[in-house]
């Protein structure tokens, strides 16, 4: 019973290949390391991705801001402005009274005086004394009284520059009896703390603080050296475009993590921002860098390479990485405008220098 099953079978597959119609023959499999998909070439082009050309960037200008402040303790005698107005650097802002400043004016213009007394009278008993009228413990009185006064004079004077006062203002401000705050800067008061009564305390908040424009630097974050350029532009939030130097004043590695910082400065040097307006600092021109697959780019023999064609040949030619980021690369190398690169070099055999596909 067995072998009639058995012939029945054969017979059946005979039946199913009659006709006249083959068997297709199995394919071989490629050998190892060819592709059987035909090789996609990319066109080499300028750099154009925003992520390899643009890095976060804030502007940098220090003595754009002023804080209006007091390092004695005081009270506010009379407010001069009010919060957006515009002031000029030296406006008055506020006038303080401070008893300790009021002390040292005093102080210093009480111990200048004396000094020069207790001086001209030293200076008369030194001649009396060579001519034998005066004994010489007379001179020494007076110029240790002189010495004693000096030192208190310019501990006086100490506490009042400070404060921000100059010695020889002395006189008015004990005539006053207050001190006016003035505008560090040339800008826009933002801030106001001061109001009539109130007690304001060295190291505290800012009495006002006033925000305005000076000449700045571009400080730039970047992730990854970026490529030498040849143009550079900062886009800053207030939608203002300002040209920058293309070559850096400083740079240095952030031990923090390990990102770089560069520092550029306007080509105008009329160009002013305030201090720490925000934006992005994007490369428009690069000399000799070309944009290409990242997965184009084969690392052969410690050595970077893409497999190019140029007028129909298909060579492997060297290029330094100068960038990656996502499926892009920057290179320079042996490459022009026209020129093709494998899409995937991993799929791309060994070419041989100068042959044609």
């Amino acid at each position: 019973m067995k072998r009639l099953i058995a012939w029945g079978s054969s017979l059946l597959l005979l039946a199913a290949c009659g006709g006249g119609e083959e068997v297709a023959p199995i394919e071989p499999e490629p050998p190892p390391g060819a592709s059987s998909a035909p090789t996609r070439w990319v066109e080499v082009s300028a750099p154009r991705d925003g992520s390899l050309l643009e890095a976060p960037a804030v502007a940098r200008a220090a003595d754009a801001t002023g804080d209006v402040t007091v390092t004695l303790r005081a009270r506010v005698e009379r407010v001069h402005v009010r919060p957006g107005e515009t002031v000029e650097r030296g406006d008055p802002i506020a006038d303080v009274g401070s008893p300790e400043l009021l002390s040292a004016a005093a102080a210093y213009g009480g111990a200048r005086r004396r000094l020069a007394v207790h001086t001209e009278r030293a200076e008369e008993l030194a001649v009396l004394r060579g001519e034998g009228l005066v004994p010489s413990a007379d001179v020494f009185t007076q110029r240790a009284t002189a010495a004693e006064l000096r030192a208190a004079r310019d501990e006086a004077a100490a506490t009042l520059q400070g404060a921000g006062v100059s010695p020889r203002a002395s006189g008015s401000l004990v005539r006053r009896g207050f001190l006016t705050l003035t505008a560090p800067a040339s800008g826009v008061v933002t801030e106001l703390r001061a109001r009539p009564g109130a007690i304001l305390e060295p190291g505290g908040p800012p009495v006002a603080r006033i925000v305005g424009e000076a000449p700045a630097r571009i400080e730039v974050r970047t992730a990854e050296p970026w490529p030498p350029a040849t143009a550079l532009i900062f886009l800053a939030v207030d939608g203002r475009t300002v040209e920058l130097t293309p070559a850096p004043l400083a740079t240095v590695v952030d031990p923090d993590d390990g990102t770089r910082l560069g520092w550029y400065a306007p080509r105008d040097p009329a160009a002013r921002f305030q201090e720490g307006v925000r934006g992005v600092v994007r490369i428009t021109g690069t000399a000799e860098v070309w944009q290409v697959p990242v997965r184009s780019v084969a690392q052969r023999t410690g050595e970077s390479t893409v497999v190019r064609r140029r007028d129909g040949r298909v060579t492997q030619s060297p290029v330094q990485v100068l960038a990656t980021s996502g499926a892009s690369a920057l290179v320079r190398g042996d490459l022009r405008a026209g020129d093709e690169v494998a899409a995937d070099a991993s799929r791309q055999p060994e070419p041989a220098t100068g042959a044609t596909p």
